[in-house]
C-alpha cells in the first residue's frame, strides 16, 4: 500500500515499529511505509473525520500559559469562531409532526434530531480532532507547538498545544476548560491575540461559547 500515517499512541510506538512502522520526525507523525500490508496497522488508522463545526472565516488565538511540567511561561494557541459560525449539535425544537411522547422519543433517536445550527455567541474550539491541511497549514506557519498527539486522559488523539520550551504536551482542560483558563479568561481578555484568517473552516471538535464582552476584548492582529 501507499505510505500512510498512523495515530499510534506513545505506550505502543514499539509494538508499532515493530510491525514496520515509521516515524517522521519532521512531521512528529507515524507512518506505515510504502509497500507493508495495510493489515498489519490497522489498529492505528485514523477514523473519517465528521465535522461539527464550521464558519465562513475563523482566528488563530494566540495567548500565554504556564507549563504544569518545567513551570516556565509558554506560548498558546487554538482556533476561536466568531458569532454566527456553525454547530451540527441537537435541534432545539421537535418538527410539527412530532405530537406524541412516543413520536418525540422516536425523533430524539433518529438523525433527524441533530443539524447544523447557527451560534449566536463566538466561541473557542475544544479537542480538536481533525483539521483539513488548509487549515495545518495556516497554524503551522504560527507555530509548530500546536500538533496532533495523544492523551493519555482521555485515551484519544487530539490537536493540543505543547510547552515552547519542554515540548510537554499540554491539555485543553487546562487551557480552556477550567475557571479562569488562558483561552478563557474572566478578566483580562484582551492577553487573547486574534489573528483573522478569511477562509472557510470546519473541523471535527467540540466547542465553548463565549460570555457576552469577552470576544469584543480580544485583541485584534491587522489582516
Amino acid at each position: 500500500m501507499p505510505s500512510r500515517d498512523l495515530h499510534v499512541p506513545f505506550y505502543e510506538k514499539d509494538l508499532a515499529k515493530g510491525l514496520g512502522a515509521r516515524w517522521d520526525a519532521q512531521r512528529k507523525t507515524w507512518y506505515a511505509p510504502d509497500g507493508t500490508d495495510a493489515s498489519r496497522f490497522s489498529r492505528w488508522f485514523p477514523q473519517p473525520a465528521r465535522i461539527t463545526l464550521r464558519a465562513a472565516h475563523y482566528f488563530i488565538a494566540a495567548t500565554q500559559c504556564i507549563c504544569w511540567q518545567c513551570e516556565r511561561v509558554s506560548g498558546a494557541w487554538g482556533f476561536v469562531l466568531p458569532p454566527g459560525h456553525e454547530a451540527w449539535t441537537e435541534l432545539d425544537a421537535a418538527p410539527p409532526h412530532v405530537q406524541s411522547d412516543a413520536q418525540y422519543e422516536e425523533w430524539v433517536q433518529s438523525d433527524a434530531s441533530v443539524g447544523w445550527v447557527e451560534q449566536d455567541s463566538a466561541a473557542v474550539a475544544l479537542r480538536v480532532r481533525h483539521i483539513p491541511e488548509s487549515v495545518q497549514r495556516r497554524i503551522a506557519a504560527v507555530t509548530g507547538a500546536y500538533r496532533h498527539d495523544f492523551s493519555m486522559t482521555l485515551q484519544s488523539f487530539y490537536w493540543m498545544n505543547h510547552c515552547t520550551a519542554c515540548g510537554m504536551k499540554q491539555g485543553d482542560f487546562e487551557l480552556i476548560e477550567e475557571y479562569d483558563a488562558p483561552f478563557y479568561p474572566i478578566h483580562d481578555a484582551a492577553r487573547i491575540v486574534l489573528r483573522p484568517v478569511f477562509e472557510a473552516f470546519h473541523v471535527e471538535a467540540n466547542s465553548i461559547s463565549y460570555e457576552p464582552g469577552v470576544f469584543a476584548h480580544m485583541t485584534r492582529m491587522e489582516p
